[in-house]
């Protein structure tokens, strides 16, 4: 007899099953909000990317001016 013929077995199965759906509808969701924070993370980095070259810029004009 398998473990899903008796009703305690049928109940247990039918919440492993909703929980491999929950599950995955949470991976999904961790999944775009790791998406986001890239895009944010690349936006940061050109940022501070674009001040670093304004400030060495703004000495050269001062050290060469």
């Amino acid at each position: 007899m398998s473990n899903s013929s008796c009703p305690v077995g049928a109940a247990n199965a039918a919440k492993i099953d909703a929980l491999n759906r929950e599950q995955e509808v949470q991976r999904k969701a961790v999944g775009a909000v790791n998406d986001r924070l890239d895009k944010i993370n690349w936006w940061l980095v050109a940022t501070l990317g674009g001040v670093v070259v304004n400030l060495l810029l703004q000495i050269a004009g001062r050290v060469g001016g």
